[in-house]
């Protein structure tokens, strides 16, 4: 495993392109477009290699999440999104012209995301001058700081969707107190789909996470946790309350890929979001 010192957070993006491929299962807008226009399908075949037949449950896992990930964000018109991907999340909240979103992601990651949105606008004819792309590292304030920057004022919903899933517990602490920083300023909430845990269930999945692993540099089962317990205390000692919610969600994938007994699918498919906010 390598040490903070020299690791470089740009092996993630790749994992951008994987989930991308799977997003075209759903039925979110503009996914099909995205992934063919990244060559997305490439790449996951790519990093799963022999596993890519039996991954298919990961896009039951990406379309539960983004759609729970949705309905609270939905309830903010100033968001915040880090490590934004190949996300059409952006683009599709700023149709409504009182929603203000921020995209953030490293340079080169962002500058890929923001091409494919801006081919997207232009195909189907969209202006969205309440979205803007902010190249920032969110493990440093300052940087996060400028993108939050450019919300109007008011409340902020912060995302973080497949990101949080990577850092080790020392950087999830440096993330959280740069989220804590805004939030405490701003008023708002942290939602997070990055919550993994260690257990039997990864044991099944093993050759596709050490496939993703190998790619990303990093294990995700190395920064799990042990259960729900573990977690609500790891964010209160980051100075959160937080509550997890499974909210039902229309997830097609399932029956588009005959998913319905798949064990991976059905774990995935009620898998919670969390919502923090800051201590008072």
């Amino acid at each position: 495993m390598n040490s903070l010192s020299d690791y470089k957070h740009d092996k993630i993006t790749p994992t951008a392109d994987l989930i991308s491929y799977f997003r075209i299962f759903s039925d979110t807008p503009y996914t099909k477009e995205i992934a063919e226009m990244t060559n997305a399908k490439e790449t996951a075949q790519k990093i799963l290699g022999e596993h890519f037949k039996d991954s298919m449950y990961l896009a039951v896992m990406s379309e539960a999440r983004f759609k729970r990930i949705n309905i609270y964000a939905k309830k903010y018109q100033n968001i915040l999104e880090v490590a934004v991907g190949r996300s059409p999340r952006d683009l599709i909240f700023t149709e409504d012209p009182k929603v203000n979103y921020v995209a953030t992601d490293l340079p080169d990651s962002l500058k890929q995301h923001q091409f494919v949105i801006q081919e997207l606008m232009s195909r189907h004819k969209l202006n969205r001058p309440n979205l803007h792309f902010v190249p920032a590292n969110a493990l440093k304030l300052d940087e996060l700081k400028v993108a939050a920057d450019l919300l109007p004022n008011g409340p902020v919903a912060i995302i973080s969707e497949g990101f949080m899933v990577y850092l080790p517990k020392e950087e999830k602490k440096i993330f959280l107190g740069n989220v804590h920083s805004i939030l405490s300023q701003r008023g708002g909430c942290f939602i997070t789909s990055d919550v993994t845990y260690t257990n039997k269930s990864m044991a099944r999945s093993r050759g596709i996470l050490e496939s993703i692993a190998r790619t990303a540099g990093r294990d995700m089962r190395d920064f799990s946790f042990d259960d729900a317990e573990d977690v609500k205390r790891f964010f209160s000692d980051a100075g959160f309350d937080c509550e997890a919610f499974t909210d039902q969600v229309d997830v097609i994938s399932v029956k588009e890929l005959g998913l319905e007994n798949n064990p991976d699918s059905q774990r995935l498919l009620n898998a919670p979001i969390w919502i923090l906010t800051p201590k008072k």
